[in-house]
């Protein structure tokens, strides 16, 4: 290491301009890089819940100047005894395994999401006591998650028994690992308890119990987040649109279930002034909810301009330290004519670079490092504001990732641009070399 560092600074006029160039792509590379990361990381991260099976049933009302409308039928009773009828036709159907009724609550995948403040009574960090989950709501007596397929935690009951509890009538919730992590990491959080309120004042507080822990579940296919707590859902009246999420059986080709469905429902799903309106299977849903927020195009745009910039500047740095290694074909010569072996100098040079691109991979990082902590970029977000618990959201885990990715990267390019022409010009006829001298 020190004949290394004695040769870069005795070749410090040649190297001073590459090792500008290289503080310039470490910092730009890290740009590029903190795009394209945590981009990839969500579109790898799991939903939490198994939607390959699923379908999700619209159901919709006559307009009151429909042929077939029948205003006889429109009162709040008659309303209520078709839908009860409509989901009790879809849970009968031969390929459904399970179903529930979403109405117009949020739902995991879907369009829109609620979120309230929780306090942990009796948090094991008196640091963490508060914080602003995102919430759903189950229907009571209902097999909200054996359709959705989101397991239970060890020490919790089962998905089949959380599914037909009412916890609205007794102030019971349903929280996610993540959720139980963050307030009694270590504990098992059944028989826990969160304390909420419908205002700022602190009045109208409630005490819900935690009474099922279940897998972590990502409440929008657009956001990491994992932290959810789901509650019981209250009394909604039948409205012009009736929702339905159903879980088709194991072995039975989606598109197969969606075309009989269909067929099915056209003559079966005809009560009141109810009438089917649409099956699509889940991962349609929400591929359309992405499609909305224009989610995949601003990812494929991340995706172009980062790769096109990275690969521009990493092929530069290729060729800047290929061409650097293929000045020293004369030096290689001389060096070899007092014994060298091949092994040695191709070590000395390829040692040479990655010592020059990691100092100057560390000065670029500092640099940049010190524009970060000037913005207040290190400070975070205040627990009560924070739904996403992930690495990406800790400034200095998410510094520490991408810099270590992004040196990976450029120690990748200064090797792959020194070794092959090193080893190349280690090869050259010692004469022939020396003739160039």
């Amino acid at each position: 290491m020190k004949n290394i560092l004695k040769n870069l600074w005795n070749r410090r006029r040649a190297n001073a301009w590459l090792f500008v160039e290289l503080i310039i792509v470490s910092i730009l590379t890290w740009i590029m890089a903190d795009q394209l990361v945590p981009s990839l990381y969500d579109t790898s991260l799991p939903n939490g819940y198994d939607h390959d099976r699923m379908a999700i049933i619209s159901v919709a009302s006559l307009p009151d100047n429909a042929p077939q409308y029948d205003a006889t039928m429109d009162s709040a009773a008659m309303r209520e005894e078709a839908a009860a009828g409509i989901h009790a036709k879809i849970r009968a159907y031969e390929a459904v395994e399970h179903a529930t009724e979403m109405g117009e609550y949020p739902f995991p995948g879907g369009e829109s999401n609620s979120s309230k403040t929780y306090v942990a009574e009796n948090p094991a960090d008196d640091s963490v006591y508060m914080f602003s989950p995102n919430y759903m709501f189950v229907p009571a007596d209902d097999d909200f998650f054996l359709t959705y397929g989101i397991e239970a935690e060890p020490g919790s009951p089962s998905a089949a028994e959380l599914s037909k509890r009412n916890m609205l009538a007794n102030n019971e919730l349903v929280i996610t690992r993540l959720v139980a992590e963050t307030f009694w990491p270590g504990q098992n959080a059944v028989g826990k308890h969160l304390i909420t309120s419908d205002s700022w004042s602190g009045t109208d507080t409630v005490t819900m119990t935690v009474v099922g822990v279940v897998n972590d579940v990502r409440w929008t296919n657009m956001h990491r987040a994992y932290t959810v707590v789901f509650n019981g859902g209250g009394y909604q009246p039948a409205g012009d649109m009736l929702t339905v999420m159903v879980r088709i059986r194991p072995g039975i080709d989606m598109d197969d279930f969606l075309a009989g469905f269909r067929d099915w429902a056209k003559s079966n799903l005809r009560l009141g002034n109810y009438y089917f309106k649409s099956a699509m299977s889940y991962n349609e849903m929400m591929d359309d909810t992405l499609r909305s927020y224009n989610v995949y195009t601003e990812r494929r745009q991340v995706y172009l301009f980062s790769t096109f910039f990275l690969l521009s500047l990493l092929l530069g740095t290729i060729g800047c330290f290929w061409l650097q290694s293929r000045k020293r074909v004369a030096e290689i010569g001389i060096r070899r004519s007092f014994g060298a072996r091949r092994g040695d100098i191709v070590g000395m040079i390829l040692g040479e670079a990655v010592t020059l691109a990691t100092l100057a991979f560390l000065t670029g990082i500092a640099i940049y490092l010190q524009f970060a902590l000037k913005l207040g970029l290190n400070e975070g977000l205040r627990a009560e504001d924070l739904d996403d618990w992930s690495w990406i959201s800790n400034f200095w885990q998410h510094f520490a990732i991408i810099s270590l990715i992004v040196y990976a990267i450029i120690i990748l390019c200064v090797v792959v641009g020194t070794l092959i022409p090193a080893v190349n010009a280690s090869r050259v006829n010692v004469t022939d070399a020396l003739r160039d001298e």
